[in-house]
């Protein structure tokens, strides 16, 4: 219950309440974010072995990446933008850079930072094959 729970959260992967382990123990299910961790980079590497049999390596890297990012529905992707939205934001008061971090719009500077990442993960993923 607790690795599906782990899945449930870490991923949009819809796992039946009745499986799921209340949220007060979510705690406890921290143990499981490496399996659930493992358990995506395998989806996505099959994903990327199934389309580099017909497509170009790059293209192939970057489906893979479009992958991993709707499996876990960006939940990384979005921490890093709120991170440089806040960050960047020109505010020294830290109450008020968690106010920017917590809002629901992406700035610039999320923006950059998104792009700026995928864009370095594919091009790793490529000139390391």
């Amino acid at each position: 219950m607790k690795f599906l729970s782990a899945i449930s959260f870490l991923t949009v992967i819809k796992i039946p309440q009745k499986y799921c382990v209340r949220i007060e123990k979510y705690p406890e299910i921290l143990v499981f974010f490496p399996v659930t961790g493992i358990l995506i980079g395998v989806l996505s590497a099959l994903v990327f072995g199934v389309f580099n049999l017909f497509l170009p390596l790059v293209l192939s890297f970057i489906l893979m990446t479009g992958f991993e990012i709707l499996l876990t529905g960006g939940i990384h992707i979005d921490g890093l933008a709120d991170l440089f939205d806040g960050t960047f934001s020109g505010e020294t008061d830290k109450k008020k850079i968690i106010e920017i971090m917590k809002k629901g719009n992406t700035g610039v500077f999320g923006v950059l930072a998104i792009v700026f990442s995928l864009v370095l993960k594919v091009a790793i993923l490529y000139f390391a094959a």
